[in-house]
Order: structure tokens, then C-alpha cells, then sequence
């Protein structure tokens, strides 16, 4: 008797949308801009999508031109690559049950709840071509369910398949995502030539993407705002490597701009550094991507210590807030080095193990924030747990330190006009000490030279020392992130930019991979 073909089971399910997302993105790495690109998804398949889905994804791949057929097959080779579209076809097509033979240019997978309160699943969409507009008959194997939808074949569970029917001629597309105001205002400004196109609501940043791996929750930690709305990303093929566009739907971020050839304190050991309006926010998250990195649960430190420090500098007479928080300068740096070595110093070569973070914050009047620090500090260590800071010399000056409640220390001193926040003495010195700056060793292009020359952040990565640093040990990843880093140590650097207008706040992040 034959073999009676297995019923995926929606984990599983949830498991093939977060590979597809993934090896579309380890795709777009591989492919040239010097290859003629694809044409980007209609968006007409988002006419099949409910509006409550939590994460969309749209892909060219069209397997006709030579381009994408290319960049399939070299991803089939790369290492991990096999094992992962083996296993995204598996769950797509279920063993026994004939295979879609569909060569398709629209690939569209939306990840929605099944029943209310219940799992996400997978909603797969594959563009056909035509111009019919009826539905066709429905087919079911394995626990898959399958059916034409106008232009479309709509793979997934029977549930979901079922509603992208009944959305399929719905008058102005009501009901579904292609309606959504805030989906198509934020998407309408990502680039033309772009190859994927992603819609992340809230929920599917915190509650999905946060939750597949940790690649994906130091993607979510990088992403999520208290106020978030949603967020629209872009990939687009550049000279060199890859362009990702995010649009996000925030009030958060709103600041001064400056100038984008500001000189960086970042030592040359330096993994990557940023410079922003905001480094309280700018520094929370970084420590929350760290923590992803590490399986650990972010802790939104910027949140936390707002809270605590407000409730204390109402008692001081708003200090802190007077000179410290409006006397800023813009910017501020947040530096990444690798974590110290044994002997003291920041760590080098393949001793380099974990990140250091220090953050370089200018005042106006360094004497006035050092004594409203001074005024915080016995009432912040009583808040914090009566712990007691130490005071140590830090590059010649003085400084002040303290283990945390959730583990690790942080410590600050005050250098004439700049206050220095840092989690590692030595990554203190190197950013205060003399020597060659990031700048002498990277080739780290600003754009100076470009209209939009006044951004809210910017920031530049090494990421084959980033990789190295920060990778988990082998054998402890995930089968997802260890394909991930696979992919990631063909990049060799990212050079990052922001800006913000009214609610939206734009990246954009540049993958050099040679």
C-alpha cells in the first residue's frame, strides 16, 4: 500500500515561511546589478492577502530569465543552502502529493493566524499569468491545500486558502492588504527596481519574527518601537552587493540633523560605529540586538532607565533633564568593538569574542552635566538595587562603574565636554586613546557629496569582523541562522543611514559583497 504522505504540522508550516524569507534575502545577496534585474511583484497578489496578515513578503523569481535561475542555483550551493531549500520544498510540497509545477516571476508568502489567538501559518501565492479572473477547482493532499485563484495558485491551509477565495474579486480589493492605507503609503516609498518587498505589521515583528531564531530576533530588536505602526522593507541589486530600504511608521527617531563627514571617535580595532541625534534609543537597541544574538530576551534599556531616572530627577530638581538631556550636541556615537581579551585590552584576531558597546555623548558645558550626574548617582545605585558604583581611572580620568541587575556593568566618566558611557573598560581606552580612528582603515563612503547630506544616524559595520566577534560558537546555532551567517560572510561591510520626516523614518543599508 502506499505510504500514507505526512500532515505538516503548523510549526512546521511557520518554519517553511521563515526559510522562504530568508532564502529569498541570501538570494538577492547573490545576485549583480550587472545582471538585468527581474521585474519587482505587481502587488496585485496582495488582493488575495487578508489585511490582517502579521508578515508579507513579495519575490521575483521568475525562473525563465537567466538571472534568477542563476542566482537559485548558486544558493543551492551554498553551505547550509541545500539542506534549506530541500526542506522549504519539502513543507511546500508534502511527500507523496505531486509537485507545482508553476514557473512563476510573483512569489508571494503572507504568514496569518489560522483562528484567532492561534499559530500563524503560511499563505503561499504563486503568480501564473493570464488574465483569467474565476476560481478553480480546489486540491488537497497531505494536508495541503491548493486552488486557483484568478492569476494565481494559492497554496496553504485549507482555512487560509479559503478566505484568499472569498477576497478574490472583492470590490476596490476591500478586506484585503492591497487595501491597507498605511501598507500602501509606506510601500510606495521604497525603490522602484527593488526585488523583494516585505510588510511587517507589530504583531509580526514581536510575535513572529522575534520568536524564529535568533538572526530573525536581532532583526525584530532592530525593527520594533513602542509606537510602531508597521514596516515596509525593500531589496534592491546594487554595483557592489544589495541595497535594504526600511520605511517604518513611528513617532520615534524625530531629531536634529547633521553632517555626514562629522569625524568619528571609533578606534581602527572598532567593529562598526554609529552616529545619531538619539543614543539612548540608538544604544538600547544595539544592546537589544546583541542580546537577540545571544537567545537572550531584549530588555528595551532605554525604556527602563528613562523610567528611573525621571522618577529621580524630579527629586534633584530636574537636573538631568536641564543639563544632560537638553544640553546635547548632535551627534552622538555608538561605538561596537570586539569584547576584552583576558589581559585587559580589547580583544584581536580569533581571541575576538563578543561586543563591547561605548557611547560618546557631547554636552554643551561638560562641568554642569558632571554635577548633575554626580547629584543622580547615590540615588540611581539605590534604585538599581543599593549597589555601589566604583571609581577607577579610565584613560586618565575619573570614572564611575556598576553591575547591572540583569547581569554585565556599564560604566560613565566625563572627558571635557563629552560624557562616556561604556560595558567594557578597555573598549573606554581605545575609544579615548590615541591612535588610527575607523576612518584610516575603512573605506567608509558617506555620501558628502549627496542633496539628502543631513541625516538622523549613520553608521558603518565591518561585518567579516562583526561575524567573527559576534557568531555563536560552532554548532550551537540554529539550522536557520547558521544558513544565515553563511550568507553573511560573503558580506564584507554595510554602510548604514537614516532620516525621518513627520511619522516615517527611512534606512537605508548598503551590502558590500564582493
Amino acid at each position: 500500500m502506499p505510504r500514507t504522505p505526512r500532515r505538516p504540522s503548523l510549526r512546521r508550516l511557520v518554519v517553511a515561511a521563515t526559510l522562504a524569507v530568508l532564502l529569498t534575502v541570501l538570494g538577492v545577496l547573490l545576485l549583480r546589478a550587472d545582471d538585468a534585474p527581474p521585474f519587482r511583484p505587481s502587488g496585485a497578489s496582495l488582493r488575495l492577502v487578508p489585511d490582517d496578515a502579521l508578515i508579507t513578503v513579495q519575490v521575483v523569481a521568475d525562473q525563465t530569465r537567466a538571472p534568477v535561475d542563476d542566482a537559485l542555483r548558486r544558493l543551492d550551493d551554498l553551505p547550509g543552502g541545500t539542506a534549506l531549500l530541500g526542506r522549504l520544498r519539502a513543507q511546500l510540497v508534502p511527500e507523496g502529493c505531486p509537485p507545482i509545477t508553476v514557473r512563476t516571476r510573483d512569489v508571494t508568502v503572507a504568514l496569518l493566524r489560522t483562528r484567532a489567538g492561534g499559530p500563524a501559518a503560511p499563505l503561499v501565492l504563486l503568480g501564473r499569468g493570464g488574465t483569467r479572473t474565476d476560481a478553480g477547482p480546489v486540491r488537497r493532499c497531505g494536508g495541503r491545500t491548493s486552488q486557483r485563484l484568478g492569476r494565481f495558485v494559492a497554496v496553504g491551509p485549507a482555512a487560509l486558502v479559503r478566505r484568499a477565495r472569498r477576497l478574490l474579486g472583492a470590490p476596490r480589493a476591500r478586506g484585503s492588504l492591497a487595501a491597507d492605507p498605511l501598507q500602501r503609503r509606506m510601500v510606495s516609498g521604497l525603490p522602484d527596481d527593488r526585488l523583494i518587498t516585505a510588510w511587517m505589521t507589530p504583531d509580526g515583528v514581536r510575535r513572529v519574527l522575534a520568536t524564529r531564531g535568533d538572526g530573525a530576533a536581532a532583526l525584530a530588536a532592530a525593527l520594533d518601537r513602542p509606537d510602531l505602526g508597521g514596516v515596509a522593507l525593500g531589496i534592491v541589486p546594487t554595483g557592489d552587493g544589495a541595497r535594504v530600504v526600511a520605511r517604518l511608521d513611528t513617532t520615534s527617531g524625530a531629531g536634529r540633523a547633521f553632517a555626514a563627514d562629522t569625524p568619528v571617535a571609533a578606534p581602527a580595532s572598532a567593529v562598526g560605529t554609529l552616529l545619531t541625534t538619539d543614543p539612548l534609543a540608538t544604544a538600547s537597541r544595539v544592546l537589544d540586538v546583541i542580546a537577540a544574538t545571544r537567545g537572550e530576551t531584549p530588555k528595551d534599556l532605554a525604556a527602563l532607565l528613562s523610567a528611573v531616572v525621571d522618577r529621580i530627577d524630579v527629586a534633584i530638581g530636574g537636573a538631568v533633564r536641564r543639563d544632560v538631556v537638553g544640553a546635547l550636541r548632535v551627534p552622538s556615537e555608538v561605538v561596537l568593538t570586539p569584547g576584552p581579551a583576558p589581559t585587559g585590552g580589547v580583544a584581536t584576531g580569533t581571541a575576538a569574542r563578543g561586543l563591547a558597546v561605548t557611547v560618546v555623548v557631547p554636552v554643551t558645558d561638560g562641568r554642569r552635566a558632571a554635577a548633575a550626574l554626580a547629584r543622580l548617582r547615590p540615588r540611581l545605585a539605590r534604585a538599581l538595587g543599593d549597589r555601589r558604583f566604583t571609581v577607577r581611572r579610565v584613560a586618565g580620568r575619573r570614572s564611575w562603574s556598576l553591575r547591572l541587575p540583569g547581569g554585565g556593568g556599564a560604566g560613565y566618566l566625563v572627558d571635557g565636554d563629552r560624557i562616556v558611557v561604556y560595558t567594557s573598560r578597555a573598549a573606554a581606552e581605545a575609544v579615548l586613546g590615541p591612535g588610527p580612528r575607523l576612518t584610516d582603515r575603512v573605506d567608509w563612503d558617506r555620501g558628502g557629496g549627496e542633496s539628502r547630506n543631513r541625516p538622523m544616524s549613520i553608521g558603518f559595520l565591518d561585518f567579516s569582523q562583526l561575524v567573527r566577534v559576534a557568531a555563536p560558537p560552532a554548532g550551537s546555532a540554529r539550522a536557520a541562522d547558521r544558513a544565515l551567517l553563511d550568507g553573511l560572510r560573503r558580506v564584507t561591510s554595510a554602510r548604514m543611514r537614516s532620516r525621518t520626516e513627520g511619522r516615517e523614518a527611512t534606512f537605508d543599508v548598503d551590502l558590500r559583497i564582493p
